[in-house]
């Protein structure tokens, strides 16, 4: 986050259409729900969003960071550390909502990989577990969430003030 003359989301790297998608999605959630968050949306309106993805994994099928991009502008916007155990996929909406994703199975296998030991899901995808081999199952805590209220409580290292309810 850059101060600039105003409100601007730059994705670049190996980013494509679909975490660009995300990033747009992600931080018009956050301009929608600022009050609910307490951002200054003065502040906010004369930012620059920079998101860079760098050539480290995989091409994206379709959309699935919305909730990650969330997470890291949040922490940036108010000052507050990303839990390093917690990974998550999910799309999120002007709302604030999960929106489901697809290759549940090759993301979980993924955070396992990477020493992770908690996985937002969203809550549409629980149904997906089914497909899950039981032995990676039990290797991960997967929390089922469905707005990033939920999100932000379990990926944050501090609670953010009490939301605002809209």
């Amino acid at each position: 986050l850059r101060p600039a003359s105003e409100f601007k989301v730059t994705v670049t790297g190996m980013a494509g259409k679909m975490i660009d998608e995300s990033a747009r999605y992600a931080t018009e959630m956050l301009q929608y729900l600022a009050d609910r968050y307490h951002i200054d949306k003065k502040k906010l309106a004369k930012t620059n969003v920079h998101i860079h993805r760098p050539d480290a994994g995989q091409e994206k099928d379709g959309p699935s960071a919305g909730i990650a991009i969330s997470t890291a502008l949040i922490s940036a916007l108010k000052n507050i550390k990303v839990r390093r155990d917690v990974a998550m996929t999910g799309e999120v909406d002007l709302f604030g909502n999960v929106g489901p994703i697809g290759g549940l199975m090759g993301k979980l296998e993924g955070a396992r990989r990477a020493g992770i030991t908690t996985v937002l899901i969203p809550s549409e995808n629980v149904r997906d577990l089914i497909d899950v081999p039981d032995s990676l199952k039990s290797k991960l805590t997967i929390i089922p969430v469905s707005h990033v209220d939920e999100v932000f409580t379990r990926a944050l290292t501090e609670a953010l003030t009490e939301p605002t309810v809209a």
